[in-house]
Parts: C-alpha cells; sequence; structure tokens
C-alpha cells in the first residue's frame, strides 16, 4: 500500500507541471499572413467612337483617356476584375505577377471589346539586352545578298497589333543598314505578314535604334499607316487602330 500512494502522490505534480508548461506555450491564435499576388496593367482607348472615357477598377479610378491614349500601369490584387470603361462594363482576370495592358476596342454585339496582352512577369528583368539576331549580308557593290549571320548586339523587342477592324495586314520593320567595313552590310530588314483584325506578332528581336513601321494591306505595298520608332532597350508594342471610314494610325508604346 505505501508504494501505491507514493505512484500517486508522484503522478499528481507531474499532471500539474504538464499543464503548467502547456499553459505558457506561445501558441499563435492565427495562422500565417495570405500572400498577395499582385498584376501590373495599363488600358488604352482604342475604339476611335468612344471618346474620353474614365476607367475604373473595382469601383477604383485607374484614369481617363481619350483615343489612342494610355493610362499609366498600376498595380492591382490579381484576379476576376469588374472594369467599367463609360457605362460599359467588362470582367476582366488580371494574372499574378504578369505586367500587361488592355486595350479597349468598338463593341461587338452589343458588349465592349477588351483586348488583352501580357508583356513580361513582374519579376523579369524589363531590360532586353543582349541578343542573336540572324540577318542578311549584302554585297554593297552588286545589292545582292550573299550569306547570313548571326549579328549579336545591344538589342529590343518589338511587335505589332492589328486593332483595326476588317483589315488584314502585313508589318515592315526597316532600319538602316549596319556596315561591316568589308564591302558587305546587314540588312537591318523585318516582315511578318497575314494579320487579322485581333492578332499580333509575336515580340520581334531586333539591334536597338531607329525603325521604321509600315503597314500595309497584306500582300500588297498599299501603305495604310506608317510610323519612326525609336527603339531602346526594353520590349515595344505598337498597336494599328481605326477603320478605313475613321483612318488609320500608330500608337506606339514602350513595355517597361
Amino acid at each position: 500500500m505505501k508504494r501505491l500512494k507514493q505512484l500517486r502522490l508522484l503522478v499528481v505534480p507531474m499532471l500539474f507541471s504538464f499543464a503548467w508548461l502547456f499553459g505558457c506555450a506561445d501558441v499563435p491564435s492565427t495562422g500565417p499572413d495570405t500572400p498577395v499576388f499582385n498584376s501590373e496593367f495599363r488600358f488604352v482607348n482604342g475604339d476611335p467612337g468612344l471618346g474620353s472615357v474614365g476607367v475604373s477598377v473595382d469601383g477604383a479610378s485607374a484614369g481617363t483617356i481619350g483615343y489612342t491614349e494610355t493610362t499609366g500601369y498600376k498595380t492591382y490584387p490579381s484576379g476576376k476584375k469588374s472594369v467599367s470603361v463609360g457605362s460599359d462594363i467588362v470582367s476582366l482576370d488580371l494574372t499574378s505577377e504578369v505586367r500587361g495592358t488592355v486595350l479597349f476596342l468598338p463593341k461587338e454585339n452589343g458588349e465592349r471589346v477588351a483586348f488583352r496582352l501580357s508583356e513580361r512577369h513582374t519579376y523579369d528583368p524589363a531590360n532586353v539586352g543582349s541578343v542573336g539576331i540572324e540577318m542578311a549580308v549584302i554585297d554593297t557593290a552588286s545589292g545582292q545578298h550573299v550569306a547570313d549571320s548571326v549579328y549579336t548586339t545591344a538589342g529590343t523587342k518589338f511587335r505589332l497589333v492589328n486593332a483595326a477592324i476588317d483589315t488584314v495586314v502585313d508589318v515592315h520593320i526597316i532600319g538602316e543598314d549596319i556596315d561591316l567595313g568589308d564591302g558587305t552590310v546587314l540588312e537591318n530588314w523585318f516582315a511578318e505578314g497575314g494579320f487579322e483584325y485581333k492578332k499580333k506578332t509575336d515580340y520581334f528581336e531586333i539591334p536597338a535604334g531607329e525603325f521604321t513601321v509600315y503597314v500595309v494591306n497584306s500582300g500588297t505595298f498599299d501603305v495604310l499607316a506608317q510610323t519612326l520608332v525609336n527603339l531602346g532597350d526594353k520590349r515595344n508594342t505598337s498597336f494599328f487602330v481605326g477603320s478605313a471610314t475613321t483612318g488609320y494610325e500608330i500608337v506606339n508604346l514602350q513595355d517597361n
């Protein structure tokens, strides 16, 4: 009986000790903070019939933009957003950690069209850096194409979006030839064709510098619009907008 009594006396203090330890433990009352994922977007007015219009995202103003004008980039929590364009409402999914542009176009079937483009991940560098480009080597005396060469240089990226209704276009990007100093030059000229309404080129990797951009009726040399662009070391997008009725123009934007 004496051993049993001692065991009981030993258990009781141990129970009090455990209760004291757990009572004093620092147990968090809440879990870790939920990470916030953001996106960065700007808005462009590409509808010649829209006029100057206010834009808001989930009720917060993003600015007022006239035809061919753009808001600056703003940071938004990613996910589904209700975007007001004047009296029109569009639903947009702003992808997490993506920097991009939303282009407002004329209505279709009574609904405002919002064309969304991604530019880069927000954690990627804005600068393009050096690029290796395959270019044609031209003999300066004869003007003949004699070879192809991969030219590595400080580069830029350029693309064109066809946002003009009922047109199919080709794009030509022409810069000054690059003199190699041995009687040959690199032909600084790029082209791609067959772009319907709401289609875009991929980013062209080209040398940084000054270029003339021509947008022509597909398969012809009928120039619909042209613009001079000075392309630095960042991504660039040009929007071909308008119609045969309102006229065409090119809006040049740097994708920072």
